[in-house]
């Protein structure tokens, strides 16, 4: 009886929500899953039978195979969707989901790169010549020396650059625009990457990363360039613009740089978004520690 409910919300994820194939398939797996491990254990015959006793026994279930806090709450995520769902259309008078409290997901930091790595990425040896090599190269360096989000760098345009004053209007998160400063360096980039576009016939005056047709980057190009440029000075796992970004605020913080002032370079909206790099920062003083000092565990030492 159950099952018929499943295969109608599948069909209605299809159809009327147009879900990918590819998170149909997970959601489908996920519910049948679910109904297996209820069947084997329960073996209740309707959706208004599942009580919250048995929904927090799955969890647990799932936690004792072994299963990481993300997984679980990506298949909890499935049943929530599946079980409001049966509520909006009267198939169950109650929504045994609610109040449920799930295992944190601990925060996951991406590797941040290493100063020599970043060094040979900036190298103009690492990238082809011409037109894409130039923009390429200036796609990495807004993004680790300004620290940009993907959808901040997209969206700068040319007008938002003042050169006599040093500084980038930047358009964040909800609207909010923020300003950076330009480093004389960082002048003298902009000012080359503007006349090799102007050459290449592509200076539209309107935003400053553009493709072969004049138009702006899409995240997808944008993704792909990062992840090229990164896979050639680095093994990390993770190669998306993030990195670089994280990687601009860990090696500010590792300088010494004031948190606050890591805060408004990022356009965090508060200070505890931008704490989560404090981690690095004792990392760092952590290795240093162990390295350095005569009880650290750096090794034996002669006195």
């Amino acid at each position: 009886m159950r099952e018929i409910y499943v295969n109608r919300f599948v069909e209605y994820l299809q159809s009327e929500r147009r879900y990918s194939s590819h998170t149909v398939e997970a959601y489908e797996r996920d519910l049948r899953q679910w109904e297996e491990y209820i069947e084997a254990h329960y073996g209740v015959n309707g959706v208004g039978q599942i009580t919250k006793p048995m929904v927090r026994s799955w969890l647990v279930w799932l936690m004792e195979r072994g299963m990481q806090p993300s997984t679980v709450h990506r298949k909890f995520s499935a049943l929530r969707r599946y079980f409001r769902w049966l509520r909006q259309n009267d198939f169950i008078q109650h929504n045994p989901l609610q109040n449920i409290r799930l295992p944190k997901v601990p925060k996951r930091l991406p590797k941040s790169l290493g100063p020599r790595e970043v060094e040979q990425m900036l190298s103009r040896e690492l990238y082809p010549e011409g037109w894409r090599g130039i923009r390429d190269r200036m796609v990495i360096v807004m993004l680790y020396g300004l620290g940009l989000r993907r959808s901040e760098l997209i969206e700068l345009k040319d007008e938002d650059i003042d050169l006599s004053r040093r500084v980038m209007r930047i358009r964040g998160k909800g609207g909010k625009e923020r300003l950076l400063p330009l480093s004389e360096p960082f002048v003298r980039e902009i000012r080359s990457y503007w006349e090799h576009r102007r050459r290449s016939g592509l200076d539209n005056g309107g935003y400053f990363f553009i493709d072969k047709g004049g138009n702006k980057l899409t995240p997808k190009r944008v993704y792909t360039i990062t992840k090229h440029y990164i896979s050639k000075v680095s093994d990390s796992v993770m190669k998306s613009p993030h990195v670089l970004r994280h990687s601009f605020a860990t090696h500010l913080l590792n300088e010494g740089a004031d948190l606050q002032a890591i805060r408004e370079l990022l356009g965090h909206a508060s200070l505890a978004a931008t704490q989560v790099y404090t981690h690095v920062g004792i990392d760092r003083l952590r290795d240093i520690y162990r390295k350095a000092h005569p009880h650290g565990g750096g090794g034996d030492r002669k006195g």
